[in-house]
């Protein structure tokens, strides 16, 4: 790996990811697994083949059958009952507290480590994933990972920061679910708390938007500029953490055919999720109004840039056959001003994003094109690569494979610094 803070360089099997990962990580990795390579030999790779023959096929299958089917199952059934396993789990292991949080401007609940001094300034803000139509349970996974290993890592004596899990209304409309992150960022900043924006998947792109926002924000009030709707941006940020974040809406990168058959996630099921958070573009009519949080208006992708990148990730004719169709033509051009993948990114300051994702997952090639078009510094990352562990935030389900683990030490590491400001500048 380079040793430049967040630079990027290539992993195996062209999967680039940045420094950040500890040097005791594990050394050069093998190329991928797949299924038809794994053996059940032992119980490592029995357990990998069980959990994608019972989870990611199944949930895959029905996802890409019935969509809407699959969205309502999750919101109505699924998320909820995990919700209160994981609260029970919380209670009896004790290693997490949880607790509603009064007076926030959306549902919303705290999630703190109780064995460590809990910080009363600084606030790990999650907001959930689940294609916005479900709110998924991951919040738990990823504070039961993160909270310990800050614990283990921030200076002796320095208070652990809490968890805020912020619920947006679900089902999820791009004004509305702005307005409500936005309205709790300004709930935690008149409360005097140093934030850092967290979220997986359709939350990482909540939390995303918000970081551009801030960061534009703070850019117009140096440059004396009026700064773009809304009137008062939200406020500053400390950093930002986005765990498989789906930041292209477009649903045409290569990867949605390189991957097809590799992640829990299907192209039916994500195109349901755009179509509820555009709404009806306005040449369809009913336009959702959400479109004009906008940050700076999308910029042009570099034909160079992007083209270099459809070929690392293997595009080509295998990419124009996976996404052709993906959206109608009326939605692209909404759905392209909605992904801030294609935005101004170059208000973020150094080191202010942090991202996490995992070659196996359809939504690899967002990470990888943030990435390649923001400044050299101002994003962090690393790529799990592997078999099951390298699709869709399930990482975070399997911290204790290799990869998975030094991922969520090169997150804590990323959290340490910019909690204590560590090599950063402000």
């Amino acid at each position: 790996l380079s040793s430049e803070p967040g630079s990027v360089a290539a992993g195996s099997a062209g999967c680039p990811r940045a420094a950040g990962i500890p040097a005791s990580a594990p050394g050069p990795r093998a190329p991928p697994l797949h299924h038809r390579h794994l053996r059940p030999h032992n119980w490592h790779d029995a357990m990998l083949m069980l959990i994608d023959l019972l989870f990611i096929l199944p949930f895959r299958t029905l996802s890409s059958a019935f969509p809407q089917l699959c969205g309502i199952l999750m919101h109505r059934v699924i998320f909820p009952l995990a919700h209160r396993l994981e609260l029970c789990k919380a209670r009896l292991l004790g290693q997490l507290a949880c607790g509603r949080a009064a007076g926030c401007p959306v549902p919303a609940e705290w999630i703190w480590l109780p064995s460590a001094t809990r910080d009363p300034k600084t606030v790990l803000l999650f907001l959930p994933g689940g294609a916005f139509v479900s709110s998924d349970q991951t919040c738990f996974q990823f504070a039961a990972e993160v909270l310990p290993r800050l614990a283990r890592s921030l200076p002796e004596g320095h208070p652990v920061p809490a968890i805020l899990v912020a619920r947006y209304t679900i089902p999820a409309a791009e004004g509305t679910a702005t307005a409500e992150v936005d309205s709790v960022l300004r709930w935690l900043a008149d409360d005097g708390r140093r934030i850092v924006a967290c979220g997986t998947s359709a939350g990482g792109h909540l939390a995303f938007c918000a970081a551009l926002r801030a960061s534009e924000g703070q850019r117009a009030q140096l440059t004396g500029t009026q700064p773009a709707p809304p009137p008062r941006p939200p406020p500053a940020l400390l950093g930002a953490v986005l765990i498989s974040p789906w930041l292209d809406l477009t649903l045409t990168s290569p990867a949605m055919a390189r991957n097809a058959t590799s992640c829990l996630l299907s192209l039916p099921f994500l195109r349901a999720g755009v179509r509820q958070f555009i709404g009806n573009p306005p040449a369809l009519g009913n336009a959702s109004g959400g479109l004009n949080h906008r940050l700076s208006p999308p910029a042009a992708c570099d034909t160079q840039a992007c083209g270099d990148l459809s070929l690392a990730c293997g595009g080509g004719r295998a990419a124009k056959e996976g996404s052709a169709g993906a959206l109608p033509d009326a939605f692209q051009a909404a759905a392209r001003t909605a992904s801030p993948t294609f935005s101004d990114l170059s208000s973020l300051g150094p080191s202010a994003v942090f991202i996490a994702y995992g070659a196996q997952d359809l939504l690899v090639d967002d990470a990888r094109l943030v990435i390649s078009r923001a400044r050299a510094g101002a994003i962090e990352s690393a790529c799990v690569d592997g078999y099951v562990v390298g699709a869709h935030v399930l990482f975070l389900v399997l911290p204790h494979e290799p990869q998975a683990a030094a991922a969520l030490d090169a997150i804590a590491g990323y959290l340490v610094r910019r909690i204590t400001g560590a090599g950063t500048e402000e």
